[in-house]
């Protein structure tokens, strides 16, 4: 092992001169195009001019006392009954005989136009598109693999004022079909430019924090369970929580006064890639939930639980929380969501929150909840969620103080075991589940408590492997090595797991503002021949990051590579 302590003295002088998709449904699209963009279709499209859109409520004036923290609003709700196929203009394409079925809405003013099929059946082979007049913004196809129990689909806004549905099918008879738009919503702020935080008035200042600045560092994982959720013109933040038979059932926490999510759309992964910087992306989206529980405010924990209505696919990186129905509220105190709208945020109380019951209360050293972040979860110290976030004091820096819906509570009022402890264990509390999560961690993390995780597959054919070490300083530099062995021996500021001989992969590595260092892996170039990782084999692995003068170590993860 001094050997090894040697080679990592060597990967220190080094460092310092070194300036994942299973398909699934819901609003999921699926391949292909819209058949006028490829085939020459004659004459034009019907309009349909939609009735004046109902103004945006004025947001509540302060109270003084508690309020809501409501939705972030940027849109109202047009009422229709437009059927595409009696609505609509039929042709057919000379080449193919696909028979296609358009309609062109359009609201005066708006910046957006969202739609929601009240009625959503399609053919066997019938593929639905929405595109703007440009056709710059296509969305679709959605097709059978898009139906639900209820028989509805909400899709995602298209930029704009006028939003065409176009319906392509080898079936010419309509009754085989029924595609009915129960609602429009009309955007009067601009949802693209509000989410992107470019919208004047939308950014309030030093309180707001980006996940991925310095201060969401030990938040790196759960913050995957955080989801944004749009409906009726409004969007909240919510979460996702485990069961106890850990087989990713996509159960989602939110707020009851976030109202009806049966057709909303949810946003996964909408987050900057650096602290405040960098795009968000949104197209990550799935459509539609059913609702299992809720209770509301005033005197209940105003909250609501959902299954989501599709697995939510590998691709979206998602993470299902874990819970504890104890909840008492140990160590720090954090919530992650979208205020204002914008890619998720974080506030943290270093203190942690006291009981207000049915409430736990915060208030944040750093951060601040701001309209849109109703539904987002109590994070513990322990990566546990613990309630939901629901009221506010005011929206002031610094003053404001903020109450979470206390799960346990809920779980009581609304009887969550039939959810939540699916296999009757009785638990108090579950960690997490990670569906990406690849091998078994082991040893002890040094000083910093940064951890290891390895995201992907452990197939060599795969080769589709990712490193993760969390809460590791900001931009400190670190590297990550590997061997066939384990041990336990102090070094630096933690311990060394990996027995000698260990194979570094270089180069070195700079970890974000956010204290997350990656490395993807790719076992086909391995760093020495004796390092070659194949089917079969056992591998340990572990990071290893300056701090300061000196250095330390995450804890390991141990991988059985698969063919």
């Amino acid at each position: 092992m001094q050997d090894l302590s040697l080679r990592l003295a060597l990967v220190s002088s080094a460092v310092c001169c070194v300036a994942f998709c299973a398909p699934a449904a819901g609003q999921v699209r699926q391949p292909g195009a819209p058949a006028s963009h490829t085939n020459p279709l004659p004459g034009a499209v019907p309009t349909i001019v939609l009735p004046p859109a109902p103004a945006l409520p004025s947001p509540p004036a302060p109270t003084g006392g508690l309020q809501p923290i409501g939705m972030q609003r940027y849109g109202s709700v047009i009422d229709v009954d437009i059927d595409l196929a009696q609505a609509g203009r039929r042709d057919v394409i000379p080449g193919t005989q696909e028979h296609v079925w358009r309609v062109r809405l359009h609201s005066p003013g708006a910046l957006s136009l969202g739609v929601t099929f009240e009625e959503f059946r399609v053919s066997d082979g019938g593929r639905v598109f929405l595109y703007d007049d440009s056709t710059a913004n296509v969305l679709g196809a959605y097709t059978t693999a898009n139906h639900k129990p209820n028989g509805a689909l909400g899709v995602q806004p298209v930029p704009g004022d006028t939003v065409v549905i176009e319906y392509v099918s080898s079936d010419p008879d309509p009754s085989r079909f029924a595609l009915r738009v129960g609602e429009v919503i009309h955007d009067h702020l601009d949802i693209f430019a509000l989410m992107k935080g470019s919208l004047e008035g939308s950014f309030s200042g030093p309180c707001l924090i980006d996940v991925n600045c310095a201060e969401g560092a030990p938040y790196q994982t759960v913050k995957r369970a955080c989801l944004t959720a749009t409906s009726g013109g409004g969007l909240c933040s919510a979460s996702l929580l485990n069961n106890t038979a850990n087989d990713g059932t996509p159960f989602m926490l939110i707020a009851d006064h976030c109202g009806d999510m049966s057709n909303g759309v949810f946003i996964f992964d909408f987050e900057r890639p650096g602290c405040w910087t960098g795009s968000a992306p949104m197209a990550q989206t799935v459509s539609g939930a059913t609702l299992l529980a809720a209770v509301a405010l005033p005197n209940d924990p105003d909250s609501r639980l959902y299954e989501l209505s599709v697995p939510i696919p590998l691709g979206y990186e998602p993470f299902f929380a874990g819970w504890d129905r104890v909840g008492l509220p140990t160590g720090a105190a954090a919530t992650i969501g979208n205020g204002l709208g914008l890619p998720r945020q974080v506030a943290v109380d270093a203190s942690g929150a006291a009981s207000a019951s049915p409430f736990w209360a915060v208030v944040w050293d750093d951060g601040i909840a701001q309209p849109g972040n109703s539904g987002g979860p109590l994070v513990r110290a322990d990566m546990r969620v613990i309630g939901t976030a629901c009221c506010v004091t005011n929206f002031n820096c610094g003053t404001q103080t903020t109450f979470f819906g206390q799960l346990g509570i809920f779980w009581n009022q609304a009887g969550l075991a039939q959810w939540l402890d699916p296999i009757g264990t009785g638990a108090m509390g579950i960690d997490g589940y990670d569906p990406l999560a690849v091998g078994d961690n082991y040893c002890v993390s040094g000083q910093s408590g940064a951890t290891i995780s390895a995201i992907g597959s452990s197939s060599v054919t795969a080769n589709a492997l990712s490193l993760r070490a969390m809460n590791v300083g900001p931009d400190e530099f670190g590297i990550f090595f590997y061997g066939a062995t384990q041990a336990q021996t102090t070094v630096g500021l933690g311990t060394v797991c990996v027995g000698f001989p260990a194979f570094r992969l270089n180069p070195a590595g700079q970890a974000g503002t956010n204290g997350l260092l990656v490395r993807e892996l790719d076992i086909t170039l391995p760093p020495e021949p004796a390092g070659q990782i194949t089917a079969g084999s056992t591998w340990n692995f572990q990071g290893w990051f300056r701090v300061g003068q000196t250095f330390d170590f995450t804890n390991a993860v141990e991988i059985l590579f698969t063919p």
